[in-house]
């Protein structure tokens, strides 16, 4: 068994220094943990949430380069394209805003923790690297741009 004595000895010793510590360890994350991720994620969510969070993920699938480049030189965002929709897209929006309304506040954190920018940036990262590198080549002005878009699609489906 080792004394107290002996302990403060370690933490003297030059070769555990914090200093060989690297601060930050980054460790990306592949393809295949990205989609058991997002399978987990939906695995956690009621059936009727899973199909409208489906529905997010085809939006972000979807985004074509050249819009998203002029939406971001246009500063609009998904808020805007709703309110040009067909009454397809529109009356599937209502539905889930219609859900969401009077929906449990335990499911509407988990969908807002799920609609996020950065949750965003990782789909498009794996899922739609064409405009993952648009937004990624406007630098702030994209990622401001896909904060913006994210907001939005919060407040239309009322959970903001």
């Amino acid at each position: 068994m080792r004394k107290l004595s002996e302990n403060r000895d370690l933490d003297q010793d030059k070769s555990l220094s914090l200093d060989k510590i690297p601060e930050v360890i980054h460790i990306d994350l592949t393809g295949a943990a990205y989609e058991s991720d997002k399978d987990q994620l939906l695995k956690r969510l009621p059936p009727l949430v899973r199909g409208y969070m489906r529905e997010v993920f085809a939006y972000y699938r979807g985004l074509d380069p050249d819009s998203v480049i002029d939406s971001i030189e246009e500063n609009t965002t998904i808020k805007e394209k709703y309110e040009d929709a067909v009454f397809q897209e529109r009356i599937q929006i209502a539905a889930a805003r219609g859900y969401f309304k009077v929906a449990p506040p335990k499911i509407k954190n988990k969908v807002k923790g799920i609609i996020t920018a950065e949750n965003a940036l990782t789909q498009l990262r794996f899922e739609n690297p064409l405009v993952y590198q648009v937004i990624m080549s406007f630098g702030e002005r994209g990622k401001e741009w896909l904060i913006n878009n994210t907001k939005d699609l919060l407040t239309l489906l009322k959970l903001e």
